[in-house]
């Protein structure tokens, strides 16, 4: 799938990296890098992200994605190879910030607090793992949805901070 969409051989990608595990961290790059653009999109399109609770929704449209899944795949691989963990951990932490950063920009909020963050985006990371478990994929769309509607009741006036609560 990543050649053909880089329009590449396999071979060609086997001898420009120097492990499986190399290629597998540019993968997780790469795939960051695409889903920052496609969050853009979305937002601008849908005038949305403003309100924390619009952030389901976004979430599940960029991580249910095939390369939002193949990165969840690359973390669960990390567990037992000690190689891919040592090259996708530290990415994955980088990746984690900057996207956080992204995110407080975009909503307005004044700090990231780290724990509300983790708490929805890996929310959603699960449910994008579920739906393949549960072959209901509208099951699932339907429980992104009640996040979003358990987010908007947390945090009424849509702020981030009311969400996360006081420091």
């Amino acid at each position: 799938m990543i050649a053909d969409e880089a329009g590449v051989t396999r071979g060609t990608i086997n001898h420009h990296f120097a492990s499986r595990a190399a290629f597998m961290a540019e993968v997780m790059r790469w795939v960051f890098e695409r889903e920052t653009e496609i969050f853009r999109t979305l937002i601008q399109d849908r005038r949305a992200g403003a309100r924390v609770s619009d952030w389901p929704a976004l979430l599940w449209d960029v991580f249910s994605r095939p390369s939002g899944v193949a990165v969840l795949e690359i973390l669960v691989a990390s567990r037992s190879d000690p190689e891919l963990a040592e090259l996708v951990t530290p990415m994955q932490a980088e990746v984690e910030l900057t996207g956080a950063m992204n995110f407080a920009q975009r909503i307005g909020a004044r700090d990231v607090d780290m724990p509300t963050i983790r708490m929805v985006v890996w929310a959603i990371r699960g449910m994008t793992l579920g739906r393949a478990f549960t072959g209901d994929a509208a099951g699932m769309e339907g429980a992104v949805a009640q996040l979003a509607r358990l987010i908007e009741r947390a945090a009424p006036s849509g702020s981030f901070e009311e969400l996360a609560g006081p420091p």
